[in-house]
């Protein structure tokens, strides 16, 4: 699970944890259709900007909203740009 496929030189501004998102088996609401397909709400810390660099780091899984950040792609990876405070709960430690 330790992987660090985007470049250091990304890093997120004071406020922003870039994350990528775990994917999951999830429940499709009607026969594979993709327009239904949930986001997965379960993530991976792979940058912490400098308001929470205390409260969290790389490698940490978190659960956040399905609807919240942004989507990026970051030299062909992509990842999820979301505000600190909309990480709803980390996992372990």
């Amino acid at each position: 699970m330790k992987k660090q496929p985007v470049s250091p030189k990304y890093v997120p501004s004071r406020d922003r944890v870039l994350v990528s998102r775990i994917e999951e088996r999830i429940s499709e609401v009607i026969e594979e259709d993709v327009r239904y397909k949930q986001k997965s709400c379960k993530a991976e810390v792979l940058f912490v900007g400098k308001d929470y660099a205390e409260d969290y780091f790389p490698g940490d899984v978190i659960f956040i909203g399905e609807h919240n950040g942004e989507e990026l792609d970051l030299d062909g990876f992509k990842c999820t740009s979301v505000y600190g405070s909309d990480i709803r709960l980390k996992i372990g430690q």
